[in-house]
C-alpha cells in the first residue's frame, strides 16, 4: 500500500507523519524533513532526520554552495543521496517494514539517483507513507500510479489523519 499526503505548504503534512510515527507502534523506517530557522524565526534551510540516527542539512540559503537551487535555497545533491536515496534503496532490498518519506519534493527531485530510487519504490511491493509536493506536474505520475492513495491534508482532517493512517496500515 502506498499513501501519499499532499497539501498546501504549512498545512501540517510533516506533523501528521510525526504523530503517525508516535502512534504506529510497529517497526518502520522514516526520513523526516525539518525546516531550519534563524534567530528571527525566518526559514533558512532544511535538514533530514532519520530513524537510524542519521541527519544532515540538504538545503540552505547560506551554508551550502551549489549549482543546484530551488528559490533561494542551495541544494546539496550529495547529501540528498546520502540521506534519502541510499536509505530508500537499502530498505527496498528487504521490504519488511513500512517506509516513511518526507518528502518527495522539488529539492529532492533534483537528484537523478533520488528519482530512480522513488521510481523503484513505486514499482516494488512495499508499504509507503510519504508526503509529495502539491501542484507540480512531475508529481502527477506518482499520484496517479496504480494502487496509490492520495490524501490532501487540510485544516479539517489533519488532527484525525494520524489515527486513521495507523488503522489503515495495521489492517494491511
Amino acid at each position: 500500500m502506498i499513501i501519499l499526503l499532499t497539501g498546501l505548504p504549512g498545512m501540517g503534512k510533516t506533523t501528521v507523519l510525526e504523530k503517525f510515527i508516535q502512534k504506529y507502534g510497529e517497526d518502520c523506517f522514516w526520513i523526516l524533513s525539518r525546516e531550519i530557522r534563524d534567530g528571527s524565526q525566518k526559514r533558512v534551510g532544511f535538514e533530514a532526520i532519520l530513524s537510524n540516527g542519521e541527519k544532515g542539512i540538504f538545503a540552505h540559503k547560506e551554508k551550502i554552495l551549489s549549482k543546484y537551487a530551488v528559490g533561494d535555497y542551495q541544494v546539496d545533491l550529495e547529501m540528498i543521496d546520502k540521506l534519502f536515496t541510499v536509505n530508500i534503496l537499502s530498505e527496498l532490498k528487504e521490504p519488511r517494514r513500512l517506509l516513511i518519506v518526507d518528502e518527495i519534493g522539488r529539492m529532492e527531485m533534483l537528484s537523478e539517483r533520488f528519482v530512480q530510487a522513488i521510481d523503484a519504490l513505486f514499482e516494488a511491493n512495499v508499504s509507503v507513507l510519504a508526503t509529495i509536493r502539491q501542484g507540480d506536474s512531475w508529481a502527477e505520475k506518482y499520484k496517479t500510479h496504480p494502487g496509490v492513495t492520495v490524501i490532501e491534508v487540510t485544516e479539517q482532517n489533519r488532527e484525525r489523519l494520524p489515527e486513521e493512517l495507523v488503522e489503515a496500515f495495521l489492517e494491511t
